[in-house]
């Protein structure tokens, strides 16, 4: 194995966070990015708790804890803000990060991680293009995870994973398919993806205008043309766009195609410095733990909770703060195999 399956848990939902907010201008954009980042956590945590407390996909469950739109938008509308999240987006980016955590932990099905994220999507959205997305995006990460991500038939997999679809997501993977084969620029795919018709075109005052489909399009652009370093797939996705949706999605593949192996130690540290706005723990801590207790539940850990509570845990406040939570190991976990003990996903 490349990797180990917790560095690439790790990695997938760090890099997704690290993808959504990587670029700070100014102090007070930095705290505005801290609210952000905590808005996407608490999202993922919703989804990650319910997982981890059923050991499987219990929707109704997930309906009880989905977070309330108070907390998916920490930043006061009214208030002038440096963070560039357009409206457009916000069911966009706040799916892919409720179906992060469902797109881990069956990775290994893709019939239950089809049904599950189209299930889990239906509960935030009813927009069939940000299904078919997430259900891109899930299936990518899910290839990276078994270690059979190659990048020269990822999209035509994709597809053929998506089946028949009123949407034109197909088309503008394909699309990013032959560009790719071509070795186009990201400039090149610019020109390429605002070849529609202007009724096709959001209303966005941006230099570049995307459809959601676009969005994810660029954001597998991004990922594959520099599929081997997390850190220039990141900067290339920030490079000449607006949209924060394209950073998340290109972290997120990147995060888990490269494990945390990939990410620059400086943006670890950067996470790891920044405190919770909820918890007195930090961010880099808190996501370290979401992963854990998934990979965890996955692997056939029993009574997670008392587990976590040994002198072990990763996600213990007395952890140094000198310490980077991406680069511990975890040796605690006790898994128990017993017919009365393993529970049907």
């Amino acid at each position: 194995m490349r990797y180990s399956l917790i560095s690439r848990f790790r990695g997938a939902v760090v890099g997704a966070v690290i993808g959504e907010t990587l670029p700070i201008k100014n102090v007070k954009q930095e705290k505005e990015l801290a609210f952000q980042t905590q808005a996407s956590l608490n999202v993922m945590k919703f989804a990650s708790k319910s997982l981890i407390a059923q050991g499987k996909l219990d929707l109704e469950d997930c309906l009880r804890i989905k977070p309330v739109n108070h907390i998916l938008n920490p930043l006061n509308s009214n208030t002038s803000s440096n963070v560039n999240i357009d409206l457009n987006e916000q069911p966009l980016l706040t799916t892919i990060f409720a179906t992060l955590p469902v797109a881990l932990f069956f990775h290994e099905n893709s019939l239950k991680l089809k049904q599950n994220i189209s299930d889990v999507v239906q509960a935030y959205s009813d927009d069939l293009a940000i299904r078919d997305i997430t259900l891109a995006v899930g299936y990518a990460i899910a290839k990276s995870l078994t270690e059979n991500l190659k990048p020269a038939t990822l999209i035509p997999q994709i597809v053929d994973f998506l089946g028949n679809t009123p949407t034109d997501t197909p088309q503008q993977l394909f699309k990013i398919h032959h560009l790719l084969e071509q070795g186009a620029s990201l400039e090149q795919v610019n020109i390429e993806l605002s070849k529609v018709s202007k009724a096709e075109q959001p209303h966005k005052n941006s230099p570049h205008q995307y459809t959601a489909s676009q969005l994810v399009a660029v954001a597998f652009y991004c990922f594959l043309v520099t599929l081997e370093d997390f850190r220039l797939s990141i900067l290339l996705a920030h490079s000449n766009t607006d949209f924060t949706t394209i950073g998340t999605i290109t972290g997120a593949l990147s995060g888990a195609y490269n494990s945390t192996a990939g990410i620059p130690i400086a943006w670890q540290v950067r996470c790891s410095e920044q405190k919770s706005t909820t918890l007195h723990s930090n961010m880099g801590t808190q996501m370290v733990k979401l992963a854990d207790g998934l990979l965890a539940v996955w692997s056939g850990v029993y009574d997670i909770e008392q587990q976590t509570n040994g002198t072990n845990e990763i996600g213990n406040s007395t952890l140094s703060n000198q310490r980077l939570p991406l680069l511990e190991t975890d040796s605690h976990w006790q898994v128990s195999a017993s017919p009365r003990v393993i529970k049907c996903r």
